[in-house]
């Protein structure tokens, strides 16, 4: 089935990001795609992912601005709060863990 107008019509009004997404481009039979780049975002009522820049000055705990300097675009993407920085710190079930995947922090 081809894509018409109003196929394009329902998906704007179904995901409005996507008038404002920059949409992956094909450069040699390779396509980029950068985790910073998202433009939604769901289940974020605990944690958040946010994007982190070399030249932003986030007031943010757990981040890392040496990350930047040397991630693509140097932009990176964290989620907080991380209340789990290292394998001693505790996994809480529904805080900073969830044993299903698409429960918690998701970006599309």
């Amino acid at each position: 089935m081809p894509i018409t107008k109003i196929h394009l019509i329902i998906l704007v009004l179904i995901f409005p990001g996507l008038l404002c997404a920059k949409v992956p481009v094909e450069k040699k039979g390779i396509v980029a795609v950068e985790a910073e780049r998202f433009f939604s975002q769901t289940n974020d009522e605990i944690r958040k992912w946010v994007v982190i820049g070399e030249n932003s000055k986030p007031d943010l705990q757990n981040t890392d601005s040496k990350i930047s300097a040397t991630a693509g675009g140097k932009k990176y993407i964290s989620v907080l709060p991380d209340t789990r920085v290292t394998h001693d710190d505790k996994l809480i079930q529904g805080e900073n863990f969830s044993p299903e995947p698409g429960k918690m922090a998701v970006v599309s």
